[in-house]
């Protein structure tokens, strides 16, 4: 086996070769990725080193999201025995239901998730209560919020979204205990994966070597010949006792999966693209509470250059040029997720979602419970976007169907013309409007990563990095670009930690977003942001043309001429700097190679000889022969008879 050939003895390997990449003496290419080593022909390498991101970020993710898993499962499992230790009869009839413990869903017995996005795990101690602010849910913050709206000319449903700002707990998350993996309890428990997309076998071996308490990892490809790389690859690194190769289309192995009763726990969609087509399939085959990782590649399509294809794709419409793209790629296949899963009486959780480099990567928990799923539309929301200065207003499309309270909502949230430059404004969406993280999990992952330390896994650094970064972000919809805000009004670019400072001594909260490096998420309204930049030309004036002062059609100038209803102070705030700035992270990853990117799909292999195209022709003799087999000649003499 290559695993017993130490390929640093190879002579055939030459000085510019990167790391990862050794040659055999035999010709083939070694590819080592973690505790993984692929082989490849000489001719056929088909490895990108930049996604090693996205598998160390997948297996912190499932190692922590399995604690949490196994958790929940004897969580269920004490119910259950508590339910027959009472006696209580059984009965067939679906629409009788079953008196179970408070925070349980109907169905499974499982603890439900919160209307919001954490996750009730058990504690040992009793969590803090969240911490209410300018931004929380309270009755008197409500009536805040509206009170602002409407003096801006705006419905109450403008600020509907900020309600999500309850469930942000700030400073360290605590109680967080991990459970006792030796006790009778969990010492047995294991969980099953299903990498539907897995062309050489790379990330199944990786989890098979790196996941703690998996048992079976169903490695599928419709290749046959990947799929003998992968059962080739499996028995080198000797791990196929764990992995499994299997051959045929994704969709069909998890419908079949749940035709039998055998759900996945975990199910990893990376394709090449978009993974719409597997959707529906993934959040019917996964189990309940089980996770589901997804990759798209279509970035181009959910960012908005292409805006038919993301409708017909994942039934959303991005908004074009604008600076929370990134953000809005992310919520668009959330609600592609969520909408998939209400159809069959279930709901997502996302624990986290990152946009990383060319893709976006989604980690989501998948559960069943009728009376939740219906609340799916009071996670939805739309998004009014001024085509003239980038201000946007968020609205929930439905009712958040707390109190059983269900229907549409009042709108719209914005008047046909921009309130602060005149404009109109663009439509997008629908997208997931909740928390697109969970931050109780994202505290548990830096933990892992921290423990396990660059030795486990090569892109320590960045991992802590991002996970720190979203960590710290707001769980409000969409960020404001800062060269966009500068750029509207033509002014110089102030510092990020000013604006923070300004809006921190307003009262309101602030941070980055992880999808773009200067960026403003806050629960401040677009009316406050403006007037710090009001403000900030006061102190920084604009040249202004002598024929366009009094043109108020110009967004810069409608913005300029309206008078400032804050008072604005930009004394440095002590919250405005983050401690992932403080501690030097890296936040955000300049490119790594020269000419990165997501490469060329791999080329399926055929026995079949190329068939020349309609008009190609090559010599021979007596003239040229065109795609038919006939030559000139020959064809001449047939018209000629």
């Amino acid at each position: 086996m290559a695993d017993n050939k130490n390929p640093s003895q190879s002579t055939d390997n030459r000085p510019d070769d990167p790391k990862w990449k050794l040659m055999e003496e035999d010709g083939r290419v070694i590819v080592s990725e973690g505790q993984a080593k692929i082989s490849f022909p000489s001719n056929q390498v088909f490895y990108n080193p930049i996604q090693e991101f996205n598998r160390d970020m997948s297996i912190a993710a499932i190692n922590v999201w399995s604690t949490m898993f196994f958790q929940e499962r004897v969580q269920r499992q004490g119910q259950k025995s508590k339910q027959r230790s009472q006696k209580k009869p059984q009965t067939a009839d679906k629409d009788v239901k079953v008196k179970l413990e408070p925070g349980t869903t109907e169905e499974t017995g499982t603890s439900a998730p919160s209307a919001g996005n954490d996750v009730p795990m058990p504690q040992a101690k009793p969590s803090k209560p969240l911490l209410r602010g300018k931004g929380d849910n309270s009755k008197q913050s409500r009536a805040a919020r509206r009170k602002e709206a409407r003096a801006a000319g705006l419905p109450d449903s403008a600020t509907s979204p900020l309600r999500w700002m309850d469930t942000f707990e700030e400073g360290e998350m605590k109680d967080l205990e991990e459970p006792d993996m030796n006790s009778n309890e969990y010492k047995n428990q294991r969980f099953n994966v299903l990498e539907a997309l897995s062309a050489t076998g790379l990330r199944s071996i990786r989890y098979a070597k790196e996941l703690k308490y998996v048992s079976k990892i169903v490695a599928n490809d419709i290749s046959p010949q990947a799929v003998e790389a992968i059962r080739k690859n499996a028995e080198e690194n000797e791990v196929q006792d764990k992995v499994t190769p299997s051959t045929g289309d994704a969709s069909f192995v998890m419908y079949k999966a749940l035709a039998l009763g055998e759900k996945f726990d975990v199910i990893d969609l990376d394709p090449y693209g978009s993974a719409a087509p597997f959707i529906d399939a993934a959040v019917q085959a996964v189990s309940d509470g089980g996770l589901l990782c997804v990759t798209c590649t279509d970035l181009a399509v959910l960012a908005g250059n292409h805006p038919e294809s993301c409708w017909t794709k994942y039934g959303g419409m991005p908004v074009p040029n604008t600076p929370y793209c990134h953000e809005m790629a992310l919520r668009i296949v959330l609600h592609t997720l969520s909408t998939s899963a209400s159809r069959y009486r279930r709901y997502i959780v996302p624990l986290a979602s990152f946009s990383i480099d060319f893709y976006v990567r989604l980690f989501v928990r998948v559960y069943t419970s009728p009376s939740i799923s219906k609340k799916a539309s009071g996670k939805t929301g739309m998004v009014y976007s001024c085509v003239g200065c980038k201000s946007f207003e968020v609205q929930q499309l439905g009712k958040s169907g707390e109190g059983d309270k269900f229907g549409p909502i009042a709108g719209p949230a914005v008047n046909q013309a921009c309130a602060h430059c005149g404009k109109k404004s663009h439509l997008g969406g629908p997208f997931w409007s909740a928390p697109i993280h969970d931050r109780r999990y994202l505290a548990r992952m830096i933990n892992h990563v921290k423990e396990a330390g660059g030795q486990h896994y090569g892109t320590h650094t960045r991992m802590l990095g991002m996970l720190t970064v979203a960590f710290e972000e707001l769980p409000v919809p969409f960020y404001w670009g800062l060269s966009a805000l500068s750029g509207a009004i033509h002014c110089s670019s102030p510092p990020l930690v000013t604006v923070h400072s300004a809006l921190l001594n307003l009262g309101y909260k602030v941070s980055v977003s992880h999808a773009c490096a200067p960026s403003l998420k806050t629960n401040a309204p677009s009316a406050a942001v403006w007037d710090v930049m009001r403000k900030w030309v006061e102190k920084h004036p604009v040249k202004v043309k002598a024929d366009q002062k009094d043109n108020l059609e110009i967004p810069s100038v409608a913005i300029l001429a309206k008078a400032r209803t804050h008072d604005i102070d930009f004394t440095k705030h002590p919250g405005a700097d983050p401690p992932s700035r403080k501690f030097k992270l890296v936040r955000y990853q300049e490119n790594p190679t020269k000419n990165w990117g997501p490469m060329s799909r791999a080329a399926p292999k055929s026995d079949k000889k190329k068939q020349p195209k309609r008009g190609d022709k090559r010599k021979v003799e007596g003239g040229e022969e065109s795609h038919d087999g006939m030559s000139r000649e020959e064809k001449k003499i047939k018209v000629e008879a």
